[in-house]
C-alpha cells in the first residue's frame, strides 16, 4: 500500500470510531458529547493531523497502528465500564486518552523520527545526485 492509501484508511477508521462512539453514548448534550471528543476522542484527531503532515508510508503505518489499538483499547474500556455494577466506572472513561497518553507519546515521536530520518536520507540523495551530474 501507498503512504496515501495507508493515510485514507486511517481517516475511514478514525471516522468510523468517533461516530461509533457517539452512536453508542448519544448526542443528548451538545457539552457533553465536546467534552468527550476533547477528553477521550482527541487521541483520533491528533493522529489524523499528524497522518496529516506525515509523507512517508513507515510513518503512516505507525500513525494506523496507533489508531487502531488506541480504538481497541478505548472499546474495550467502554464495554468493560458498560458491563461494571460500580456506578462510578463511568469515571474510568474521561482518563482515557490521559492513561493512553505515554503509549501515544512515544507513536508521535517515532513518526516525527521516521519522518526526519527519511527526510535527511531524501536530501542527502538529492544532493549526491546534483554534485555527480
Amino acid at each position: 500500500m501507498k503512504a496515501t492509501q495507508i493515510k485514507i484508511t486511517n481517516y475511514l477508521i478514525t471516522s468510523v470510531c468517533i461516530i461509533a462512539y457517539y452512536a453508542l453514548m448519544g448526542w443528548d448534550n451538545l457539552f457533553a458529547a465536546v467534552y468527550v471528543f476533547l477528553v477521550m476522542l482527541s487521541p483520533f484527531a491528533i493522529n489524523a493531523l499528524i497522518a496529516f503532515f506525515a509523507k512517508t508510508r513507515a510513518s503512516q503505518i505507525v500513525l494506523l497502528c496507533t489508531t487502531i489499538a488506541y480504538a481497541v483499547w478505548a472499546f474495550s474500556l467502554y464495554l468493560d465500564v458498560q458491563s461494571s455494577s460500580d456506578g462510578q466506572a463511568g469515571f474510568a472513561l474521561l482518563l482515557t486518552a490521559i492513561a493512553a497518553s505515554p503509549v501515544l507519546l512515544i507513536a508521535w515521536i517515532a513518526c516525527l523520527v521516521i519522518e526526519i530520518i527519511q527526510r535527511k536520507k531524501r536530501l542527502g540523495h538529492e544532493g549526491l545526485q546534483t554534485t555527480q551530474a
